[in-house]
């Protein structure tokens, strides 16, 4: 069984671009990105086998896959040589809360039973599941952009990660015969990866405040992953031989990468650029992981 679940490329933006707007009030740019994906896959398998010859024989295989994948970009930004004046204040802010919830579970059960000289019996599961969200969040002034307002300047990019992921396998395999070979595999294998850019900036542009500016870049990812392998092996004999073996893997991979900034960069005074404010001037970066 296998499963793709992909949202994106998708692009949220609230964006003033190459344009001039004058306002009598303030001038709010919002974007919000809210993606979710629900994902499970099982998949079961069962094989029996029962003779009264020389031979019996019973394989069962059950095999479960998926990917799902968040990649996004939300922005609220003044750019392109794109001016601002207003009479009140200024708000950027973008924001992305992405979320994958995803269940993978595979069994397989094989039974073989001879009433003469051999059984011989096997199972065996897979349960992979890879969860990815690469999301780009930026709010701010960018580009040769201007803004002049009469009150506080607020730009704030925010993002909130959520991977859960479940993955079970279990295998159970029954052998029975005057020789007995019975043999059970399970493997689970969950890869979780967080990799998103949070960025609040102000670059090579001018801004004005008349109260205070603020610049707010807050990046909080959470992974909570369980991966379970379970495999059971019996092999009964009435004369020679009897040889049970059961494998187990659980592997649990989990990521968190990327970027998180606020800043104000490449403001030049030889291109009359400058950010200046009537009140605090706050710039704050932070990034909160929990796995």
């Amino acid at each position: 069984s296998c499963r793709l679940c992909h949202a994106g490329p998708a692009t949220v933006e609230a964006v003033l671009a190459d344009a001039d707007v004058t306002s009598g009030g303030a001038v709010t740019l919002t974007a919000l990105d809210d993606t979710t994906i629900d994902s499970d896959v099982v998949a079961a398998a069962v094989s029996a086998s029962f003779s009264s010859s020389s031979l019996s024989g019973a394989l069962a295989v059950g095999v479960v896959y998926a990917l799902n994948t968040i990649d996004n970009t939300t922005r609220a930004v003044v750019e392109d040589g794109a001016g601002v004046d207003a009479l009140g204040g200024f708000n950027a802010s973008a924001e992305s809360t992405s979320r994958i919830s995803a269940v993978g579970a595979a069994a397989s059960v094989s039974i073989a039973a001879s009433s003469g000289s051999l059984g011989l019996s096997g199972a065996g599961t897979g349960a992979v599941v890879d969860n990815v969200i690469t999301n780009t969040i930026a709010a701010g002034v960018a580009g040769v952009a201007s803004v002049d307002a009469g009150g506080a300047v607020s730009i704030t990019a925010v993002d909130d990660a959520t991977i859960s992921s479940d993955v079970v396998a279990a295998s159970a395999s029954i052998a029975a015969g005057d020789i007995a070979v019975s043999l059970a595999i399970a493997v689970s294998v969950a890869n979780n990866t967080i990799d998103n850019s949070t960025r609040a900036l102000i670059d090579d542009s001018s801004v004005g405040a008349g109260g205070a500016l603020t610049l707010i870049a807050d990046a909080s990812a959470d992974i909570d992953a369980t991966g379970v392998a379970a495999a059971l092996s019996i092999a009964a004999s009435s004369g020679q031989l009897a040889l049970g073996v059961s494998v187990t893997v659980a592997l649990v991979n989990n990521t968190v990468d990327g970027v998180v900034e606020a800043l104000i960069s490449n403001a030049d005074l030889a291109d009359l650029q400058s950010v200046t404010a009537g009140g605090p001037i706050t710039i704050a970066a932070s990034n909160t992981n929990d796995i």
